[in-house]
């Protein structure tokens, strides 16, 4: 047998099928995605994460947004939910000086 694809994607984790998701919304009609155990199989699928939003740095909290613009989308686009629940997070210190240390160091971020 001989088979051909334009794109051959080899692992069917979070990178791969992220990899080959995105070739295919970007118009690349023949895409393969090898997979050697059931898609999605790995000890990704299976993870509970969260999306860090304070960054000090303006690329790394650009980029944080970016990803959860993308999660929000993410059932409307691939038909799955993903169960994406934005709670929030609070950090706390009891010890003043502590307390000095985070607010001087926790950048203003505002959202449009």
């Amino acid at each position: 047998m001989n088979l051909r694809a334009q794109v051959v994607v080899v692992g069917g984790g979070v990178t791969g099928t992220g990899i080959a998701w995105h070739l295919a919304s970007a118009g690349v009609r023949d895409v393969v995605l090898v997979e050697r155990d059931e898609v999605a199989a790995g000890s990704a699928s299976k993870a509970v994460g969260g999306v860090r939003a304070q960054f000090s740095g303006g690329l790394d909290i650009r980029l944080g947004a970016r990803s959860l613009e993308a999660f929000a989308r993410f059932g409307e686009e691939t038909g799955y939910d993903i169960g994406l629940h934005r709670v929030g997070h609070l950090c706390s210190t009891c010890a003043a000086p502590a307390a000095g240390r985070v607010r001087t160091r926790t950048p203003r971020i505002t959202t449009r």
